[in-house]
């Protein structure tokens, strides 16, 4: 097996992190959005009322979300 050296500048961590950063954030979103979607399907409402609400929120807390994981990377 090869080692890798100390001092290279290729730092797994730090991209997986980002990677499930803005994984977390479009999912969260995309999730909202669905439930938002289902619910006008399920009450069969003419205007998207649930499904703006929801990708609102979803938006609101993946944003949150996204600002707490970037503040705990700076630490």
């Amino acid at each position: 097996m090869q080692e890798k050296p100390e001092n290279s500048s290729f730092r797994p961590n730090k991209y997986m992190k980002l990677l499930a950063i803005s994984s977390q954030l479009t999912a969260t979103v995309l999730g909202f959005a669905m439930i938002g979607y289902f619910l006008d399907q399920y009450f069969d409402i003419e205007k998207n009322y649930y499904t703006l609400s929801f990708t609102l929120l979803g938006v609101i807390l993946g944003l949150y979300l996204l600002y707490k994981q970037v503040r705990k990377l700076g630490e």
